[in-house]
Parts: C-alpha cells; structure tokens; sequence
C-alpha cells in the first residue's frame, strides 16, 4: 500500500490530480485485493480527501469500502457527507436512516454506535436545511417542512446529549 504515503504526500502540496489517481489506485486495491485495511486508516483517508474537498474521491472510495465489507459506522457517515458536500441529499439521506437504525441496533455501551448516530441525526438536520436554503423560498409549504425537519433533527441530539448532563 506504498500509494497511501504517495497519496498523503500529494495532499500535503495540493496536487489534486496525483491525489485523484492515488484514488483511483486505491479503490482498484480495494475492489482487487482480500487484504484487510484498518478501518482507522480508511476513515483517516476518507477525511483526508473531505479536508481537500475532494468530495467525487471520497464518494467512490468509500463506496468502495462499502462494497467489499470494510465497513464501520464513520464510514458510513463520511459516505453520507461525501453526497451531502456533493448536493446528492436523497442518497445522503437513505445511507443516514439507515447508520441510525445500525446505530440504534448497536450494543448500548459503543460509544462509537452512539456518537455516530447523534453525527448521522445531525447530519440529517443539516441536509433538510440546505434543502430549505437551495429553495429559496421561505414561504414555500414544503421549504417550511424542510426547515421543521431541519429543527427537530437538531433538537432530538441536543435533547439526547442534554439528557446525559
């Protein structure tokens, strides 16, 4: 896996179409190789290419990681951002619902489960406000659904972690 280290070199200077390729390297490792990847080092990846807001990169590599079973729920998540940072909020949305019902699923001690599932309901807040946002119209009845969706999404994580104060 030399291309990791090419990959985070490429990105220190900002030379995007080396990381791009570096990518693309990646992710025919992935789709070719049974070697297993620490999933730290997949999501480190993942985040790395979110910090360049290399959001396509991101997008397929996780995928990626999803289709051959390298999996966790921060991989998830950064696959939801990945779509949300690139306007595909349908998709963002089914892959949230579903990291909150696997989160849900989870023992109650995975504190892993249980950060991921308040990113994932705040994530969801985020996206119906962007939907609110890119309408443009306030007074729209689906823009003001949009935004109450927005608030209780928001709401039901604050309400959560204000009940573990």
């Amino acid at each position: 896996m030399i291309f990791l280290q090419d990959l985070k070199s490429r990105l220190k200077v900002f030379d995007l179409k080396g990381a791009a390729e570096c990518a693309e390297k990646f992710i025919s490792f992935l789709k070719q190789s049974d070697d297993a990847i620490p999933l730290n080092i997949a999501e480190k990846i993942l985040q790395q290419f979110r910090s360049k807001r290399m959001f396509t990169q991101m997008q397929r590599i996780a995928d990626a990681l999803i289709q051959t079973s390298r999996i966790s729920f921060k991989i998830q998540k950064q696959y939801a951002q990945s779509m949300i940072d690139s306007g595909n909020y349908t998709a963002a949305l089914a892959v949230l619902q579903s990291l909150i019902t696997d989160t849900n699923n989870a023992h109650m001690q995975d504190i892993n489960a249980i950060t991921e599932n308040f990113e994932a309901k705040g994530l969801i807040g985020r996206v119906y406000k962007q939907l609110y946002v890119n309408a443009g119209n306030p007074k729209n009845p689906q823009c003001v659904h949009y935004l109450s969706l927005s608030m209780d999404a928001y709401y039901s994580v604050y309400k959560a972690d204000a009940n573990k104060v």
